[in-house]
């Protein structure tokens, strides 16, 4: 856990540092922020090369076993995929955004995908706690239970997100308001 304040506290420092007396901008910021989580992860990485601790690494037991890696591919590469092609789609879009919209737009992306963000985090634990409960009236055969269960989930899940979607087109002044206040960023932001 102290390694998470010593990354941030280096992060803190080097901020400002990059951002402001470098000239970096946006740059500096993402360039701090890797190097703080550089040194912390050489911190955790650190405590497992130490002969000390009961939990190391240890030459030769770390071969690769087909056995082991075939369903642990299977399993994982979808997840894998998607999670690239996500970030490969966001760094098309913020090189896109960052061409003509410089600083301003980047920032402004960046406050409605926090909001985005918000909305699918609440949609993903209507989810999660849907499912216990149909999957305990599954097993009781219970499937009027199970389909009130599933169309409530889904009527609020589709209510929150036509909100969110409407307050964004209509208000996104307001809502960029939420979170910064210059000028030239909430006019970037509507």
């Amino acid at each position: 856990m102290w390694t998470m304040f010593i990354g941030a506290g280096l992060n803190v420092i080097l901020a400002p540092i990059f951002i402001f007396v470098l000239g970096w901008g946006i740059k500096g910021a993402a360039i701090a922020t890797d190097l703080s989580m550089g040194v912390s992860a050489l911190f955790v990485i650190q405590h497992f090369f130490d002969e000390r601790h009961e939990i190391r690494f240890t030459p030769g037991t770390y071969r690769p076993q087909w056995s082991i890696l075939k369903p642990i591919l299977a399993i994982g590469a979808s997840p894998c995929i998607i999670n690239s092609a996500g970030c490969v789609i966001n760094a098309i879009i913020n090189n896109t955004v960052y061409r003509y919209g410089g600083d301003s737009g980047v920032a402004a992306i960046g406050i409605f995908t926090t909001v985005t963000q918000l909305i699918v985090t609440f949609v993903i634990g209507v989810c999660m706690g849907m499912q216990p409960i149909v999957g305990y009236n599954f097993g009781a055969k219970r499937y009027d239970r199970l389909r009130r269960t599933f169309w409530l989930a889904a009527g609020v899940c589709t209510l929150v997100c036509t909100l969110g979607s409407l307050a964004g087109h209509f208000f996104p002044r307001g809502i960029a308001r939420m979170f910064t206040s210059p000028a030239a960023l909430l006019d970037a932001s509507s």
